[in-house]
């Protein structure tokens, strides 16, 4: 908002409006400008307010001003802050359990202990760990995996997911 001080009380709409143009640069001469007048004393003060605040000088020659909103973030764009679906391991590369395959069963049995791990330190959804579970069991009743232990020359298999460091929160 700019304020002027005048003696002369007999300018029209379109002076004043050039006056306030040519004193503050920012402001195009082609913008609205509202005026408020303030009589004290034989002197004349303006307050002129215009109708666009932050408007370029680029757009001096329209009566409006035209705003490019680049900054403004793009609605049609989807959140980049959702995180991605989290997917088995198994359901990721579409892979279907089976007893005789006991490479990959033995994957998902504890060497130390035999037992299986949880869905929540393997990462497996549950349909995909009740499916292991129960071709594990297959496995073992017909002879194909040991009940106990795993086996060691499955040892040195690439790690599908770190037991010490679970995926999810412990359910229990």
């Amino acid at each position: 908002m700019a304020s002027f001080l005048i003696r002369n009380t007999s300018l029209t709409k379109n002076a004043l409006r050039k006056l306030v143009c040519q004193n503050n640069p920012m402001i195009p001469i082609s913008t609205q400008i509202n005026f408020n007048l303030c009589f004290q004393n034989n002197t004349t003060k303006i307050f002129a307010i215009p109708n666009q605040r932050f408007c370029s000088s680029e757009s001096s020659n329209s009566n409006t001003c035209s705003h490019t909103h680049d900054d403004l973030p793009d609605p049609t764009m989807d959140n980049p802050f959702l995180k991605e679906k989290r997917q088995c391991i198994l359901c990721r590369y579409q892979i279907t359990a089976d007893y005789k395959n006991v490479r990959l069963l033995s994957q998902f049995i504890s060497p130390f202990t035999g037992r299986m791990y949880d869905k929540h330190i393997t990462g497996l959804c549950e349909k995909q760990h009740r499916a292991i579970r129960t071709e594990i069991s297959r496995a073992i009743k017909f002879g194909l995996m040991s009940p106990f232990y795993r086996d060691p020359k499955y040892g040195e298999d690439p790690k599908l997911f770190d037991p010490t460091k679970p995926g999810r929160a412990n359910p229990y």
